[in-house]
Formats: structure tokens, C-alpha cells, sequence
């Protein structure tokens, strides 16, 4: 296991902690507008430009968004490789880039993945990548 992994698996686990603690506090002290927030609790000072979001949106942290029981990819960056894999798509046809230009992409976005909760997500995107050369085509 890499260093950087280490370190994003410590901070999930210690968000987890903290999802529990808070859990533990009656809901209208841990709700955001609640007065103490279990902050007292967990010997936190927040900056004044702290957001506090329900618990059920996740944190967004090291690429991907995070909850107790499961991580799934930022939705940007699946958007993202969407759009990068339909101009790969193009350039392929047109004969700009070979098969060799195209695997790092995949590669890099397989990498990604696997390490959140994405069978759907990689199914779908990949199913839609469809590398055909346009033969015949006159520009």
C-alpha cells in the first residue's frame, strides 16, 4: 500500500470515528443549526469559514466522496473521463491516435476506480467506449 493511501485510509477511518461520536449526541445538538454541534466533545475549534453538511452527503476527500460504509468517485471526475473517452473516441476514428494513445486513458481511469465502490460507473463508461477508424472518410 502506497504512503498517499495510507494517509487517505487513516483520514476515512478517523471521519468515521467522528461520524460515530456525533451520532451519539440527540439530533438537535448535531444538526448544523443545533447549538454545540458535538464540537465541545470532540475538542474542535473551527475556522469561520467552516461549512458543516449533514452526514449523509459524505466528505469530499483524496478524490472521491467518503462515507462510513462506502466510496464513490467525485461525479466531476466521472464526467470528466466521459468527455475525454468521447474524444478519444473521435480522434481514434480520424486516424489522429493510435490504440497505443488511448490505453493509458483507461488504464489511468481503471486505477482510479478501483478503489471505490464503481462496478456500474466503470461498466457503463466502458461500454460506450467504442474504438472504430471512419474508413472511407474524406476530409
Amino acid at each position: 500500500m502506497s504512503g498517499q493511501l495510507k494517509i487517505a485510509q487513516k483520514w476515512e477511518d478517523m471521519a468515521g470515528y467522528a461520524y460515530g461520536a456525533l451520532r451519539q449526541f440527540p439530533k438537535s445538538e448535531r444538526s448544523p443549526s443545533g447549538p454545540s454541534f458535538g464540537i465541545a466533545f470532540l475538542g474542535l475549534s473551527l475556522n469561520p469559514k467552516t461549512r458543516i453538511f449533514p452526514a449523509h452527503q459524505g466528505i469530499d476527500f483524496a478524490g472521491y466522496r467518503t462515507w462510513p460504509t462506502h466510496r464513490l468517485p467525485r461525479k466531476r471526475n466521472v464526467l470528466k473521463a466521459r468527455r475525454r473517452f468521447r474524444l478519444l473516441m473521435e480522434s481514434y476514428g480520424r486516424g489522429e491516435i493510435t490504440l497505443d494513445d488511448v490505453r493509458p486513458s483507461v488504464a489511468s481511469f481503471l486505477g482510479y476506480m478501483k478503489h471505490c465502490s464503481s462496478y456500474r460507473t466503470v461498466q457503463e463508461i466502458l461500454n460506450d467506449l467504442v474504438l472504430k477508424r471512419n474508413i472511407g472518410e474524406v476530409n
